[in-house]
């Protein structure tokens, strides 16, 4: 549930709506690590972000976003979220272990 909770909020971002416009692959990225843990699931953010960079170097065998919306994005970009989210990861576990 909490990969089809993170698919659809991403695929809800990234699409055209009547009232507003799609977002940017990466304010949408960002948007979805600013909310991590509290919202999304940690692994599946960090499964997302490794797919996300796979497409945005070319590696990925399937890509898993479009052309148009991969080509606003670098790898770098995908790695500094992901060092993000990790960081955000890293110290919640010292909170709660304190």
């Amino acid at each position: 549930m909490r990969i089809v909770a993170l698919a659809d909020t991403f695929d809800a971002m990234t699409s055209e709506r009547p009232y507003r416009e799609r977002l940017s692959i990466g304010g949408t990225l960002s948007e979805i690590v600013r909310l991590t843990p509290q919202k999304y699931d940690p692994d599946a953010v960090q499964a997302l972000l490794l797919q996300i960079r796979r497409s945005a170097a070319g590696s990925g065998r399937l890509p898993v976003i479009e052309e148009h919306i991969s080509s606003g994005i670098s790898p770098t970009d995908v790695d500094q979220l992901a060092a993000t989210l990790q960081h955000k990861i890293s110290h919640q576990r010292l909170y709660l272990a304190q």
